[in-house]
């Protein structure tokens, strides 16, 4: 497949997935961001803090969305109460989280925000004008972070820069749509042809958990993109000499 091939079938797919899901804007970004505070419970006076919505990106492990939300549900109010909603108040443990890489990230941070004598507004404030993969490469580096998923989501969703948080769910149907699997990749190519990554990555995530997920291909309108299907059919034919 040559690059204008790639480009006009990435056009395809999102055409198809923004005719679909968001005629009614549901997956731009202020729609999408009142779609997670109501899903976080987050109380009025917590929506304007970053510090809730970092920690709250953490809590989007390997799991699926109901799991995702009793570890937010277990932290929020520990967080708010005990830590006053601020990451700088997180010293030595965090110890609600179910993983032991989800603690380290928020104490890292922690620590340098201190060093660094910052609040967390203030340490966005002066990476602001970074664009999406430069911030994510910026947490990446202060984190020691190897997966970068929920960094991401929150770049994504907080600061609305462009990035495409890829986890297994969004890997396993660019496979199947035969896109990169690379998240500069895939930003760089959206932006290529004027389309916005956030929006596009929003969609592709809810689309495997639609259908994908359910091996529901016969209702997927980008099946005529999709190799899973051609790949099922070799599996289970035979083939008579």
């Amino acid at each position: 497949m040559n690059k204008n091939d790639l480009l006009d079938r990435l056009i395809d797919i999102f055409n198809a997935l923004n005719n679909l899901y968001n005629k009614n804007h549901e997956y731009e970004d202020e729609k999408f961001i009142k779609r997670i505070i109501n899903w976080g419970n987050i109380e009025k006076e917590d929506e304007d803090k970053l510090d809730y919505f970092f920690v709250m990106n953490q809590c989007y492990g390997p799991w699926r969305d109901e799991r995702q939300k009793e570890v937010w549900d277990h932290v929020y109010k520990p967080f708010k109460v005990k830590y006053n909603g601020d990451l700088r108040n997180i010293k030595n443990s965090f110890s609600y989280f179910p993983f032991k890489w989800q603690e380290d990230r928020i104490i890292k941070l922690s620590k340098y925000l201190n060093n660094k004598n910052l609040s967390f507004m203030e340490f966005l404030e002066s990476i602001k004008n970074l664009d999406g993969l430069k911030t994510r490469n910026e947490f990446k580096k202060i984190l020691n972070a190897k997966n970068t998923k929920t960094i991401s989501t929150f770049i994504r969703d907080s600061l609305k820069k462009d990035v495409f948080p890829i986890d297994t769910r969004v890997q396993q149907i660019l496979t199947y749509l035969g896109l990169p699997q690379d998240e500069d990749m895939m930003v760089y190519l959206s932006r290529k042809v004027q389309i916005n990554p956030r929006i596009f990555e929003r969609m592709i995530y809810n689309h495997y958990g639609n259908l994908c997920e359910k091996n529901n291909c016969k209702n997927c309108i980008i099946k005529v993109h999709c190799f899973f299907p051609l790949y099922l059919e070799s599996l289970f034919t035979i083939k008579i000499e």
